[in-house]
């Protein structure tokens, strides 16, 4: 019997909260003394849920009792998003937006779908479509608005025009599927080559007439503007080169934003993607609402000039002289 009574009482006093005499070891009795060890543990308890709640509560809401929308960016753009928080306080919609800048090594979608982000502001509808079919969670993937025209364009150290690179010449592409399919696209328009178009995405492998006998090198955006002096030519990226102070008027061959006339250019137009829960998100709305605004629209002039165009919700691109 004593072996089973101590036995009992060691598993009853494993608790903190329930030890130091809750229980009258003469008897095994439970005491008062155990009902309020009980009765405390179950209010501090109580007491932690509370403030956990209470916290989470408070996790979208900035110092001030604004709402904080997390935005995921590949470039920080700050002068372009201060304004963006100017002109939201200027409209007292009490948002802040927070941005957190990732390079290509993380995909933003996967951001939305893990809900570390609540929007997404990197990619085009080409690099999305592309990005769906290899991941189907990405379908949940949608845009929100259009932001701008991210252009893609031709630059050499070596050469100063389409015509006269050589026979043989060494071209760098980017590495992923849909800017590199764009920058295919790109060279069949100066007639470098043809591509089959029937290939949503085209590679070199797709490539039906090449009479120069170019040769592609795959590189990954963030090295086209540092790998420039190993090729004869490469593609860039607008904000790469500009941050690379490169002469932006030097470019062999550049995108045009004349959406009318080259309709095909919409799906390069980087967007403002969400969730699909979210795509009626009143908070995100007026966040799209607001970067389309004059305030936002003179700090693209005073940061990029002319050389990084907004683009509108009905996908247009936006006429920067009058905010220059």
């Amino acid at each position: 019997m004593n072996m089973h009574h101590n036995t009992y009482i060691t598993t009853k006093m494993e608790h903190p909260l329930m030890n130091n005499n809750i229980f009258d070891s003469s008897n095994g009795v439970r005491t008062r003394s155990y009902r309020l060890g009980r009765h405390l543990f179950q209010k501090v308890f109580a007491a932690f849920a509370v403030l956990t709640l209470f916290a989470l509560s408070l996790a979208g809401c900035g110092s001030s009792g604004e709402k904080v929308v997390k935005v995921a960016l590949r470039a920080p753009y700050k002068i372009i998003y201060d304004a963006l928080n100017q002109e939201l306080a200027a409209r007292g919609d009490k948002i802040k937006v927070v941005t957190s800048t990732y390079d290509t090594s993380t995909d933003t979608s996967q951001l939305l779908v893990d809900h570390d982000v609540d929007i997404a502001a990197t990619i085009h509808s080409a690099a999305l479509k592309a990005a769906q079919k290899k991941n189907p969670p990405f379908n949940d993937v949608v845009r929100l608005g259009y932001i701008h025209m991210q252009g893609s364009s031709l630059y050499s150290h070596k050469y100063k025009s389409v015509a006269a690179i050589p026979d043989g010449a060494t071209i760098s592409i980017p590495s992923d599927t849909s800017n590199q399919a764009r920058a295919l696209y790109n060279l069949q328009t100066m007639g470098l080559i043809k591509v089959d178009m029937t290939v949503p995405y085209p590679t070199p492998r797709n490539i039906t007439s090449n009479p120069k006998n170019l040769k592609f090198k795959e590189i990954t955006t963030q090295l086209q503007v540092r790998t420039l002096d190993d090729v004869d030519a490469g593609f860039v990226l607008t904000t790469q080169a500009y941050d690379a102070k490169l002469d932006l008027k030097s470019a062999l061959w550049g995108e045009s934003t004349d959406f009318k006339k080259y309709p095909e250019q919409r799906q390069y137009i980087i967007m403002f993607t969400v969730l699909k829960e979210n795509l009626n998100n009143p908070t995100y709305k007026k966040v799209v609402e607001a970067y389309h605004s004059p305030r936002v629209y003179k700090a693209y002039v005073k940061e990029y000039g002319n050389a990084l165009v907004p683009v509108d919700n009905q996908g247009n691109a936006v006429d920067l002289k009058q905010y220059a």
